[in-house]
C-alpha cells in the first residue's frame, strides 16, 4: 500500500486565526461523473457520526459528465444547516475551476489539492496541502477508469487523516479538528 505525508506548503503559522469553535465550511470542487457524489456523502457521514451537526448541499450541480460540481459540507455546534459565505477548507479536485476556486477564498482558509496544479503559488495567505493524487491512485489501482473514482475517495482519506489530531496533543493541521467523544460545545472544528 502507498503512503506519503502531507505537510502544510508555502505559508508558516497559522496565519493569525483565532480559534472557532465547530462552525466550519468546507467545498468540494470536482467534475461531475469522478464518483465525488459517493465521496462526499462519505465524508459526510464520518463527520456526522462524530456528534457533530452537519449538512450537506450541491452547488451548481451539473448533469452532464465532466462539468464542474461544487458540494459544501457545513458543520455547526448549533445545528445551522444553511451554506456560509465563507469557505474555511477548499476540496479543490476540479483542474478547470480551481484556480477560481481559490482565488475567491478568505485569507487564512486552507486548500487540498492535486500536487500537479501548484495552486500553492497563488497566494501566499492560505494553507496549502498538496496531494500526489495520481501517484498515489496508480500504485493499487492499474484500471484507468476505476483510478478516476479512487483519486476522490483519496481525498476523504487526506481530510480525515488532517483532520484526526488528539485533543490533549494540541496537535491539528490546517486548523481541522473533529474530535470524537467530547461534548460538541467543546469540540474543536476550527481554530
Amino acid at each position: 500500500m502507498a503512503t506519503t505525508d502531507i505537510a502544510p506548503q508555502g505559508t508558516g503559522g497559522q496565519l493569525g486565526r483565532k480559534r472557532i469553535v465547530n462552525d466550519m465550511s468546507i467545498q468540494v470542487a470536482t467534475v461531475n461523473g469522478s464518483g465525488s457524489q459517493s465521496s462526499n456523502t462519505v465524508l459526510l457521514r464520518a463527520i456526522f457520526q462524530m456528534g457533530v451537526p452537519i449538512s450537506g448541499k450541491n452547488l451548481f450541480p451539473s448533469n452532464i459528465a465532466g462539468l464542474p460540481t461544487w458540494y459544501t459540507i457545513r458543520a455547526n455546534k448549533d445545528g445551522y444547516i444553511g451554506r456560509k459565505k465563507e469557505i474555511d477548507f477548499l476540496v479543490a479536485m476540479n483542474a478547470e475551476t480551481a484556480q477560481d476556486d481559490v482565488m475567491s477564498l478568505a485569507a487564512g482558509a486552507s486548500v487540498l489539492y492535486d500536487e500537479p496544479l501548484g495552486l500553492d503559488k497563488l497566494r501566499n495567505d492560505l494553507i496549502f496541502y498538496s496531494v500526489p493524487y495520481d501517484k498515489l491512485v496508480a500504485a493499487v489501482c492499474p484500471e484507468a477508469k476505476l483510478r478516476k473514482l479512487v483519486k476522490n475517495m483519496v481525498y476523504v482519506g487526506v481530510v480525515a487523516q488532517l483532520e484526526g489530531g488528539k485533543p490533549e496533543s494540541g496537535c491539528s493541521a490546517g486548523g481541522i479538528r473533529l474530535c470524537k467523544g467530547e461534548p460538541a460545545e467543546t469540540r474543536g472544528v476550527l481554530h
